[in-house]
């Protein structure tokens, strides 16, 4: 069992879910601030608000339907926010928690990198939403050319492996070679990837190689030490608490393959791999 490198008494993530609970109630208005305002600001941050409510519920042993609420924020706020930022232009209807919103697409800044944008893709793995997914494809290049945040092209490139899981005919092989060799500017960012990122590529590498199961058990377990290692460093971001990335890979791999994980660890919940909802 490999466990989470953090432990809180349980009304520490309790509390802060009432906090958040509160934030996301109408009686601010923060709905009709995005309806006023054409999304307003607020939806790119309400994504890593919406997964901090997942590690929150997480580690606080919430029931699933907890968990799952806010994967479904996450991917609804991620989802409406790339929309927005893709279909310049066009006017179009988004459910947002229940609340129906009309958006008319535009360019933004803020949360249209890549970081937010695999976040969202993850979400959307996990609950197994095709189109969620398929809008999510259509983010290229020059939509994260806007970004505040660049992305370098090992980004690009980890972009393009991630879309390829759901394009038929993509050629993976090219990909992962494209990411392998690309390119990692500065060295915050070259811990950041070589810790959480780049283990992902064997992981992609032997869900689509016959008969590889046994080693990507191994790969995972490798990746998922990396995890551990790297947020032990910083114990208290909540997006350490669980790896979205491996989870939703590894929920590929049984979908795809019947591949089950030999080992078990905080950061891999199997009910989300297994896709057991209720």
């Amino acid at each position: 069992m490999i466990k989470r490198h953090l432990e809180l008494k349980k009304f520490i993530p309790l509390e802060a879910l009432e906090t958040f609970e509160g934030l996301l109630s109408d009686d601010d208005g923060l709905y009709d601030n995005m309806r006023r305002n054409n999304g307003g600001s607020v939806m790119g941050l309400y994504i890593t608000e919406s997964l901090k409510g997942v590690s929150y519920s997480l580690i606080a042993d919430c029931p699933k339907s907890t968990t799952l609420r806010y994967l479904k924020l996450a991917r609804e706020f991620g989802v409406a926010h790339f929309a927005q930022h893709v279909r310049h232009g066009e006017t179009f209807e988004v459910s947002i928690n229940g609340q129906q919103i009309t958006l008319t697409g535009r360019y933004k800044g803020d949360y249209t990198d890549s970081n937010a944008w695999w976040e969202t893709y993850f979400t959307a793995i996990l609950l197994r939403d095709i189109d969620a997914i398929n809008s999510l494809q259509q983010v290229q290049p020059k939509h994260f050319a806007m970004a505040n945040i660049p992305s370098d092209a090992f980004d690009l490139a980890l972009v393009a492996v991630l879309q390829g899981l759901f394009q038929q005919n993509a050629d993976m092989a090219e990909r992962l070679k494209v990411a392998l060799t690309a390119e990692i500017k500065g060295k915050d960012r070259a811990k950041w990837s070589n810790h959480l990122l780049v283990p992902l590529l064997p992981v992609i590498r032997c869900i689509f190689t016959p008969d590889a199961e046994a080693e990507f058990n191994q790969v995972v377990k490798e990746a998922v030490k990396l995890h551990k290692k790297y947020w032990n460093g910083d114990k208290y971001d909540k997006a350490g608490w669980i790896s979205l990335a491996l989870t939703a890979l590894a929920a590929i791999a049984k979908a795809r393959n019947g591949w089950q994980l030999d080992f078990e660890t905080d950061y891999i919940p199997q009910w989300l791999v297994d896709g057991d909802f209720s």
